[in-house]
């Protein structure tokens, strides 16, 4: 019975995505690096702030201990799979970030350079806190989700979207931990 569950968990994420509440907030991860005690999602956008709307914004879990920075995150996160994050000024900021996701799509901001948009919100995106701050002077904070925009126009942080699962993939997730609990009861 744990077999079917774990196969009912895996669809429930898609493919190469799975959901995780982090601080009471669902968040759509493609995968974790990193560990230690405090964690963090980066969220990546890719799109213009005013459209056109031709990528999704892809997450990723990051765990630290002690005092951590966006830097190292990235870092991180580059080094467990298929983003890659080439910085400059210094860096400070983000040049490009390219990443290839499980489903093939290639998400770039290739031909824009020198400047990045960040943000962020610890109550699920409903309210961002903008930054300037170079990637290795942004701070992380213990449950909080940070931000990035790769739009090169004028960004706003109420712009930026995170990836929440899907409501079937909410509802598959909850029958196979049912499934899991019930089964536990039996034995």
């Amino acid at each position: 019975m744990l077999g079917a569950a774990s196969i009912i968990l895996a669809a429930a994420g898609g493919v190469g995505a799975a959901p995780y509440n982090l601080n009471g907030h669902w968040v759509e991860v493609d995968y974790w690096a990193g560990s230690g005690a405090n964690e963090t999602a980066l969220v990546i956008d890719w799109n213009g702030t005013n459209g056109p709307y031709i990528s999704e914004t892809h997450a990723w879990g990051y765990r630290w201990s002690g005092a951590g920075y966006v830097s190292g995150a990235l870092a991180a996160i580059s080094a467990a799979g298929g983003l890659n994050v080439t910085v400059g000024h210094g860096g400070g900021f983000v040049n490009d970030a390219l990443y290839n996701d499980a489903d093939g799509d290639n998400h770039t901001s290739a031909g824009y350079t020198g400047w990045w948009w960040a943000g962020e919100t610890s109550d699920g995106g409903q309210t961002w806190t903008g930054n300037l701050l170079g990637v290795d002077q942004e701070p992380l904070g213990q449950g909080k989700i940070e931000g990035l925009n790769m739009d090169s126009g004028a960004w706003t942080p109420d712009t930026l979207t995170i990836p929440v699962p899907e409501p079937a993939t909410m509802a598959l997730l909850v029958l196979g931990a049912g499934a899991v609990l019930a089964r536990r009861r039996r034995t």
